[in-house]
């Protein structure tokens, strides 16, 4: 069975201790739950935990991943191209506004890394804007 089916691949443990600030990783967020807004199904996910992090604990902060930007916060969205990450086939936008806790667990796959820096920094400046927002800064 492939990991895009559902199952979950058998090397976790070493995808999860290799990962780096700026991988993008497929994940899976589980099943949907009825009258919730929390995200569900497979989805690529940005890693923001810096390089530093205990990974052994298998705890990742992640930005989701979506074709379209969102509705309410779409200035906010940083785009990701295939250009940027190989591994990626469609152009996705990252939702800074968005950020993820995930555990080792949901990682299906390691997809590609962002090579291009800009698309780095616009992720963090974006990420810090709204951390400002919320401060009232």
């Amino acid at each position: 069975m492939s990991s895009r089916s559902g199952q979950y691949g058998t090397n976790n443990h070493y995808v999860c201790s290799t990962l780096k600030q700026g991988d993008i990783i497929l994940v899976n967020f589980g099943n949907r739950c009825e009258g919730s807004r929390n995200l569900y199904g497979k989805r690529p996910v940005y890693v923001l935990s810096n390089n530093a992090d205990d990974k052994s604990v298998g705890v990742l902060m992640v930005v989701p991943m979506f074709r379209t930007k969102s509705r309410d916060n779409a200035g906010n969205d940083v785009e990701i191209r295939p250009i940027d990450c190989p591994g990626l086939r469609y152009p996705e936008y990252a939702q800074t506004v968005n950020i993820q806790k995930i555990r080792k667990h949901q990682i299906i796959k390691r997809i590609g890394r962002v090579k291009n820096g800009a698309v780095h920094s616009e992720l963090l400046a974006s990420m810090w804007e709204q951390v400002g927002q919320k401060d009232g800064r």
